[in-house]
């Protein structure tokens, strides 16, 4: 009996192993199982060992050539081309929020800053907070240099240091008293130029604020 019809396997094999060969196709995967069977025959019949054995060989050869063909055929995308498209989106995702955050700032109006405040280490006595008191009601009142409001405050009674931590813990603008009791002169009676900046000048302001005073009124 031939080797063919003793052991078809092995002869189905390497014909499958040499069709894949010659065109590159999936012959040769499905030659490599055959030729396994055509080997664990021959173990028992004796024949198609050496065809079983070319068998693998081709068909092993032919299958790595086929897939080695696959690999070079896919084509391959560089590294720059997928971090290019990761960073697309992700600048297309910043720009709007930087406009977003550009808009909101445009509409925000502009905050003011909290005033400031000087808080004393000093604890604020009952006799300091009247003497606080008084002054700003004098200032109310009327117009009054810094030296003689605490002087109306040491005429109401108030300690020496208490009228003087009263006066300097207020926020005046001497320079505006000064103009504002210069007006009040002029309003009341008539004054030259020099008598009225020697009146401020004995009111308690100094020499340059009644002359500015004067010079801003008269």
């Amino acid at each position: 009996m031939s080797d063919r019809m003793r052991n078809p396997k092995a002869t189905t094999a390497l014909v499958l192993a040499l069709c894949g060969m010659v065109t590159l196709g999936v012959t040769c995967v499905i030659a490599v199982p055959f030729a396994h069977l055509g080997l664990r025959a021959s173990r028992t019949s004796g024949a198609g060992r050496t065809k079983s054995i070319w068998a693998l060989v081709l068909g092993y050869l032919g299958t790595a050539t086929l897939v080695l063909s696959l690999l070079i055929a896919v084509p391959t995308v560089s590294v720059d081309d997928t971090v290019d498209a990761e960073a697309e989106p992700a600048r297309s995702e910043a720009a709007p929020a930087t406009t977003a955050a550009q808009a909101a700032a445009a509409t925000t109006p502009p905050t003011t800053p909290a005033p400031r405040v000087t808080i004393s280490a000093a604890p604020i006595s009952r006799e300091l907070q009247n003497a606080i008191g008084s002054a700003e009601s004098y200032l109310n009142y009327t117009a009054f240099s810094q030296s003689g409001l605490v002087e109306q405050l040491e005429f109401e009674g108030y300690p020496s240091t208490v009228a003087q931590r009263a006066v300097s813990s207020l926020s005046v603008d001497w320079e505006a008293q000064a103009r504002k009791m210069a007006r009040n002169y002029l309003d009341y009676s008539s004054f030259s130029r020099q008598s009225l900046i020697d009146q401020l000048v004995f009111e308690g302001f100094s020499r340059s604020v009644a002359q500015r005073a004067v010079s801003a009124v008269y």
